[in-house]
């Protein structure tokens, strides 16, 4: 009886659990747009000059700055990182979690 419970509640996740094993995220699709809509705005990530301190305009840019713990951090509101965007409320959560899926996928291109 013990060993059926245990099971059971093993295969009970909460709705919140990240899945990236159903969809593939593209970078030009799914990541870019929310990068370009939230990020790479004046004065923020959209050149290197900008307070950001690096841009997020193209692919190169991002998979350079998801190569930083401190990337998903920021978008996660976790400790260790300054929250992102800046001044402002967390993305909302299927923009973050498509992000960190195309970042634990090894970034691809497409």
């Amino acid at each position: 009886m013990l060993l059926l419970f245990s099971c059971s509640k093993d295969q009970a996740k909460p709705k919140s659990d990240l899945d990236c094993m159903t969809t593939a995220h593209s970078f030009a699709d799914d990541i870019q747009p929310i990068l370009t809509t939230n990020c790479a705005l004046s004065d923020c990530h959209s050149s290197a000059q900008d307070d950001g301190g690096f841009p997020l305009n193209t692919y190169e840019d991002a998979v350079f700055a998801a190569g930083f713990p401190q990337f998903l951090q920021a978008i996660k509101h976790e400790s260790g990182a300054e929250p992102m965007p800046d001044g402002e409320p967390k993305l909302p959560q299927e923009h973050i979690d498509a992000i960190e899926c195309w970042v634990l996928a090894g970034t691809p291109d497409d």
